[in-house]
This record gives C-alpha cells, structure tokens and sequence, in this order.
C-alpha cells in the first residue's frame, strides 16, 4: 500500500495533556484511488509514528486500524463540521458572546411540532436546537473562571455547557466549582477526577453527569451507573477501526447516553473523514449524536482554504496545492503486518 507523510503547520501552539505542538503529523494510505488518514495523537497514543525509513507499522495499533477501515467501507471526505466552537478557556468567553448572540450556532429547527416532540423524546438532555459550548477550566483560579462562566450564561440564556477539566481538580475543588453554577445548564462534564470512583461520586453529590473521554480508555463504560453517564467520548483515533467504535456508539443508544465522535486533532482530510463516518451513521444514533470536529480551526486558514479545494477522491489534488508545498513527503511503499481487527 502507498503511504504519504504529512507535517502540517497549526495556527497556534496547542496544548496537550502534558506537552503542546506546533505542527501535526501524520500519514495518508492510498488504496484503490482513496485515501484515509493515520494520525496518532501525540502525547495521549500509545504508538507514534515510524520514523522516516521506516516503512512497516501494525494493523493493531488503533491509529492504523481505523483508517483501514475507512478504506474498506469506501469513504472520502465531506466539509467537517462540528456541534460547539473550539473549546473556550474562561478567558475566551467575553469573546464568544457576540458570534453567539448573532445565533451562528443554531441548529436548523425540525420542520413541524411533532418532529420536535419525537426528537424531544428520543435525545433526554439533549432538547431540540441546543446550543452548546465547551469549556476548558481548571486553568486559572476557580473564583475567576466561575464568575465568568456564570457571566456568559446570563449572557447566552439557551447554551448548554460540556465542562472540561482535564482532571486538574480535586474532588473538594470539583464539587465546589459545580456547585457555583446553574447545574442545569450543564450538559456533562468530561474528566471530572482522575479515579473513576470519585469522579462517580463527585458527578452525584452535584446533581452533573460525567463524559468519559481519557477515562473511555481506562475503564469498562458498561459498569458504570447509567444515571452517572451522560456522554461518552469516542476519538476514533484512540480507540480502533470503525467497528469497535460502532460497539461503543451501540452502547450509548442502550443507555440514554449521548454519543461524542470527537477529533483527535488529525489534518482537515481525517476531520472530514470523521465526519463522513458520523454521517454514515443511522439515523436514530445522528439524532442524538455530537460531532467533535472543533479542532479544524486549529489550522491555519489558507491550509483550510486548500483542502476545501481539493478533490475527495484524489489526494493527488491536495498534494498538488501551492499552498502546501513542502508539507508532504514523495508517496512510499507502507507494509502493514498482523490482523486489522
């Protein structure tokens, strides 16, 4: 199979777990005039890349089984699009207010009252044209970011919020912070504590529902309580081939609990990828399903500029774009060895 390196430059510096970058990375395989993208997201994955010369990677590893997966069902990439901004700091939010107040994250409204009120009961805590905000906290004091959170909800009466504290608090902070806001403008939140014991506990003491996003990968979500859970966050990415993401949308679907494919901060081709496998979904699951594309802004404009130009079903058009030269590597011969599950 042929393969192409990519280096890709971003916007801004972005933070990862505990280290950041500038550029992402990744690879393309090409089979049968399609390409789909292997991205492992530094930091968080537990294979890297191969190094240059290197031409041989495993079919195991998650980041190698999802895009070959994609290769068999055929897919090519579609506009990405994502159901909240970039995640926010507390810092940002005086920002947000006017892009959201011009009602740019609407979602299209049902064409009639019964459509409504079928879509009503099938998403519980997920009403009809929610909009919806993450927030990345945990950052700076607690007062501050609370203060300003409950501003921007004053601000924006119909938004929703997903907290994101990337498991900086303890649970007394945790508790605390919850607590100062209205909780039933919080839709989950993601990471709460690092032990899932507490964190269960935590999210109950509130009144909140968790999302499992770092915590996906460290524990069973079906023994979980299902009245704790209110979203699970699939990076595909981190997870394996569409498959074994697919049992995981499956399970949401048996337990009243949002479905979240979420980005693992590959290029626009795997973001529009991921949004072409959302989209494959059915149509029951698409209901209540979350897009987490956000990170599409973390790229530069004129490198989005020309990947939207580009043909899906050649990467040779994208290979090709002025503005890209120098980010890809001559096409290589990539071997892929044991079972791709």
């Amino acid at each position: 199979m042929l393969a192409v390196r990519y280096s890709l430059p971003l916007a801004g510096r972005i933070c990862l777990g505990p280290g950041s970058i500038t550029c992402r990375q990744g690879l393309y395989f090409i089979r049968d005039g399609l390409a789909a993208e292997c991205a492992p997201l530094p930091f968080f994955s537990r294979e890297s890349l191969p190094p240059p010369g290197d031409d041989t990677m495993t079919g195991e590893q998650p980041s190698v089984a999802f895009p070959m997966s994609l290769l068999r069902l055929g897919l090519t990439p579609v506009m990405p699009r994502s159901s909240y901004p970039l995640a926010a700091t507390s810092g940002d939010l005086e920002h947000l207010v006017s892009d959201l107040r011009q009602d740019d994250l609407r979602c299209d409204p049902p064409e009639d009252e019964d459509v409504a009120a079928q879509r009503s009961t099938e998403q519980p805590g997920l009403p009809v044209c929610t909009r919806i905000c993450k927030i990345k906290t945990g950052r700076l004091d607690s007062a501050s970011e609370a203060r300003a959170i409950r501003k921007f909800l004053e601000a924006i009466p119909d938004i929703r919020i997903i907290l994101d504290p990337n498991m900086r608090w303890s649970r007394r902070e945790a508790e605390d912070f919850i607590k100062s806001l209205p909780r039933e403008r919080i839709l989950y939140v993601e990471d709460l504590l690092p032990d899932p014991r507490e964190a269960a506990a935590a999210a109950r003491n509130c009144g909140v529902r968790l999302g499992l996003d770092q915590l996906l990968r460290q524990t069973d979500p079906a023994s979980w309580d299902p009245g704790i859970l209110g979203a699970l966050v699939i990076k595909p990415m981190l997870t394996g081939s569409a498959e074994q993401c697919r049992k995981l949308v499956d399970l949401t679907q048996e337990a009243d609990i949002i479905p979240v494919i979420s980005s693992s901060m590959e290029s626009p081709w795997g973001l529009g990828l991921l949004t072409a496998w959302a989209d494959s979904l059915p149509e029951p699951i698409k209901r209540r399903l979350l897009l987490g594309t956000d990170t599409l802004s973390a790229f530069p404009e004129k490198i989005r500029k020309a990947f939207r130009a580009a043909e899906p079903r050649d990467l040779r058009s994208l290979l090709r774009a002025p503005a890209l030269q120098g980010c890809f590597s001559p096409p290589f011969q990539l071997n892929i060895t044991g079972e791709v599950p």
